[in-house]
């Protein structure tokens, strides 16, 4: 087959050259197939003790998420104080949610600015409790 330009094929040469490869390319076809090889063991696992400590340590983004959740419990808490105060009558349960949340550590965060938005809603909540007569040990 032989082809004469653009979309033209003559196919009236039927003689084919061997192709032959190029230099340095060599295919060893006199050795046989290889013996399969043993298979390799299992390795332990190792302690599952650890594996699952792994999974509880918290990561960056939870302590984040963590955070942002606490700071948010907070400011909608103080807002329904606010609104007893309007009202003229403060809910206990509000008031003591806020107190125990007020109370509870918090965890750190890796993010300096979050953490310092998260200081100031702690200290806004201190002051609110103060106001009311509750001072959070």
């Amino acid at each position: 087959m032989k082809v004469t330009g653009p979309g033209k094929i003559d196919s009236s040469s039927g003689k084919s050259k061997p192709v032959q490869a190029a230099a340095g390319f060599r295919v060893d076809m006199g050795a046989g197939p290889t013996a399969p090889r043993a298979a390799m063991p299992a390795h332990g696992v190792g302690s599952v003790d650890a594996l699952l400590a792994l999974q509880t340590v918290p990561s960056a983004t939870d302590r984040r998420k963590r955070g942002i959740k606490r700071g948010n419990q907070l400011l909608d808490l103080m807002g329904d104080v606010r609104v007893g105060l309007l009202e003229g009558e403060v809910t206990p349960v509000s008031v003591d949610k806020l107190k125990r949340i007020v109370q509870a550590s918090r965890e750190e965060v890796d993010d300096p600015g979050l953490s310092a938005v998260l200081d100031e809603i702690d200290l806004r909540a201190q002051v609110e409790l103060a106001k009311l007569g509750i001072f959070p040990a």
